[in-house]
C-alpha cells in the first residue's frame, strides 16, 4: 500500500464527522464534516457544499454527525446525506435530510476541453429538518432504504443521544418522525437499560434477521437478535474490561452485491464458497474498539453463545477510533481497517488456513484517524483506503498485480472444486 493523493481541507478547522455512500454502478461518495461546512470527494476531486449557506440565520449549527444512502432516481449519483447538528448555545438539536447530485463533467460540452478540472460538480437539492428532542448530542446517524407499502421504498434515518433513539423517514413532502417501537422494538427505552451512555451502535440485516450491537460507555455489549416475521428478541449482554469506541458487525465472507467493487472476483468467491463445506463462510462476526486502546474480535455472534469464541487482535497504547470492513483484496473474506488516535493505521485479514485473524499491515498517519473506509475511489478496480485526518483525508492504494495473483488463483480453486463434484 502507498499514498497517492492528500485532500487538505484549508483554514483552522478540524473534521468532526464523515461518511461513505456507495452510488450504483459510479464513484462513490466520501462526505466529511467541519462544524460548519461539508466536502464531498469524488474520484480525484473536493467539492465545497456550502451547508453554512442552506441554513441562513442559524450561524451557531455544528455539524456533528453524518450518514446517508444511495436514492432511488433515475440519476445514478443521487444521494440523500443526513446531518445530525446541535446549537453551540442551547445545545438544541436537530436533524436534517439533503438532496445531493453529483454530475461528472462532458468533454463533448461545447466549451469545456476534456482536460477540463474539476471533472465532477455538485448540485443540492431540498433541504428537510426535523427538530431532535432533548439536548443530549447526536452521537451517531445510521442511513438505509426501507421498503414500505406497495413496494415503495423511502430513506430511513436512525439517530441515538446518549440514552435513546429516534428515527425519521425522508418523504417528499420533508421529515417525517416514526414511532421506532414497532419497527424496531429492540430499541425502545424498555429493552436499553443500563445507567451508562450509548457510545456506538451497529445493524446488520441477513434473511429475516436483524442483528443490532450497542456499546456503552462502561463497556457493556447489548446484543439483540430479533426475528423480522414476528419481532420476538433473544437478547445478550457482555461487560468488558474498559469502556468502548467503536463496535461493527460483519460476514467473515464477503458477499456480493450489485455495488461491489470486483463483481467478477465476488462472483467468483460465491461459486467457490458454495463448493466449500466451512460453515465460518456465512457466519456474523463482530470487531469492537476500546478507549484504552484494545480491539476484540466475536466470532459467529448469531449462536447460541454469541460472546464465547473471542479474540483479542491487538492491545494498543491509544484509543480505537473507527473500524471498517471490507474485502480488500478480492480474496473473498471480510478485511478489518483499524483507526487509532494516534495515527496509526492497522489491516487485519482472515487467514482461512489458520481460521484466524491476522494483522497484515501497519501505518502511520499524521494525525488521529477520525474516519476509515475502502472502496474503489477511482474506479480503476483496485481498493483505496480513504483515511480521515484532523485537517484533510489521505487515500492508499494497493498493487493491481496482487488483484490478478488473487483472480487466477481463485480461478483456479473452483477449477479444482469443480473437477471433483
Amino acid at each position: 500500500l502507498s499514498s497517492i493523493e492528500y485532500f487538505d481541507i484549508q483554514g483552522n478547522i478540524n473534521i468532526y464527522s464523515s461518511c461513505l455512500i456507495q452510488t450504483k454502478g459510479f464513484a462513490p461518495l466520501i462526505f466529511v464534516g467541519t462544524e460548519t461546512e461539508i466536502y464531498c470527494i469524488v474520484s480525484n476531486t473536493l467539492l465545497p457544499l456550502s451547508f453554512s449557506s442552506l441554513l441562513p440565520g442559524k450561524k451557531n449549527e455544528k455539524v456533528v454527525s453524518l450518514s446517508g444512502t444511495s436514492a432511488k432516481s433515475k440519476h445514478p449519483m443521487k444521494v440523500i446525506l443526513s446531518i445530525g447538528t446541535m446549537n453551540a448555545e442551547t445545545h438544541q438539536c436537530a436533524l436534517y435530510a439533503l438532496d445531493v447530485q453529483v454530475f461528472p463533467f462532458s468533454s463533448s460540452k461545447k466549451g469545456r476541453p476534456s482536460n477540463s478540472s474539476p471533472d465532477y460538480s455538485l448540485q443540492v437539492g431540498s433541504l428537510n429538518s426535523l427538530a431532535f428532542p432533548g439536548d443530549q448530542g447526536i452521537r451517531q446517524i445510521s442511513s438505509r432504504l426501507r421498503i414500505l407499502s406497495n413496494d415503495q421504498t423511502a430513506p430511513l434515518f436512525l439517530a441515538c443521544t446518549h440514552t435513546t433513539f429516534q428515527g425519521f423517514f425522508k418523504s417528499p413532502t420533508g421529515c417525517l418522525p416514526i414511532k421506532l417501537k414497532p419497527l424496531f422494538p429492540e430499541l425502545s427505552s424498555s429493552i436499553l437499560q443500563c445507567d451508562s451512555r450509548i457510545v456506538r451502535f451497529d445493524m446488520f440485516e441477513l434473511a429475516s434477521w436483524r442483528f443490532v450491537v450497542i456499546g456503552f460507555e462502561n463497556g457493556l455489549l447489548h446484543l439483540t437478535k430479533t426475528n423480522m416475521d414476528d419481532f420476538s428478541i433473544r437478547r445478550s449482554q457482555k461487560l468488558l474490561s474498559g469502556p468502548l469506541s467503536t463496535t461493527s458487525l460483519f460476514m467473515q465472507y464477503h458477499a456480493v452485491n450489485k455495488l461491489d467493487v470486483h463483481p467478477l472476483l465476488s462472483s467468483l468467491n460465491k461459486d467457490v464458497s458454495s463448493r466449500c463445506s466451512s460453515p465460518s463462510l456465512q457466519t456474523i462476526n463482530l470487531v469492537v474498539g476500546g478507549a484504552l486502546g484494545s480491539l476484540i474480535l466475536f466470532r459467529d455472534i448469531s449462536s447460541d453463545s454469541p460472546f464465547s469464541r473471542s479474540q483479542v487482535l491487538c492491545s494498543h497504547s491509544e484509543t480505537v477510533m473507527c473500524v471498517h470492513t471490507c474485502d480488500l483484496d478480492a480474496s473473498g473474506y471480510t478485511d478489518l481497517l483499524v483507526g487509532f488516535y494516534d495515527g496509526f493505521v492497522s489491516i487485519f485479514s482472515f487467514s482461512p488456513d489458520e481460521d484466524t485473524y491476522r494483522h497484515v499491515f501497519k501505518v502511520r498517519q499524521p494525525g488521529p484517524v477520525y474516519g476509515i473506509f475502502g472502496s474503489d475511489l477511482y474506479r480503476d478496480g483496485i481498493r483505496h483506503i480513504i483515511i480521515v485526518l484532523m485537517n484533510g483525508v489521505s487515500i492508499m492504494r494497493g498493487s493491481f498485480s496482487d488483484n490478478l495473483s488473487i483472480l487466477k488463483s481463485r480461478l483456479l480453486r473452483l477449477v479444482s472444486l469443480r473437477d471433483h463434484e
